[in-house]
């Protein structure tokens, strides 16, 4: 099997490319430069909560421009992105988090209070 490195491919993308588009959604858009930054800083935060290589990180985002940050970010910190649809609701959320087993949960202001009441241990 092989494994890609994605910290090699972001840092070498943002070194040659920095000042480029990196995303675009909708009017906003993003650099490779600000995805390696936004991505570091996210990889850190989730660190810092605890989180080890190989834990699970569920996702529950519709796609947005800091969509490509979470995905790097989770990848960085050596963690498992558990992509969960924003659809579900929060019963459902609930289930699936705790069927995967995730550390933690990923998602956006307009998401939180599906999600508010969800522990993972």
């Amino acid at each position: 099997m092989q494994v890609l490195d994605y910290g090699g491919y972001l840092e070498r993308a943002a070194r040659l490319f920095g000042d480029r588009t990196a995303v675009i959604c909708g009017p906003d858009r993003l650099t490779w430069a600000q995805v390696l930054r936004r991505a570091d800083r996210l990889a850190a935060g989730l660190t810092a909560l605890g989180l080890r290589s190989g834990d699970r990180v569920a996702d529950v985002r519709a796609n947005e421009i800091d969509s490509v940050v979470v995905d790097f970010a989770i990848a960085l910190a050596g963690l498992v992105r558990v992509p969960l649809t924003a659809r579900l609701t929060a019963g459902e959320i609930a289930r699936m988090v705790a069927g995967v087993r995730a550390r933690a949960v990923i998602t956006t202001a307009d998401l939180a209070e599906a999600v508010q009441q969800i522990r993972v241990s």
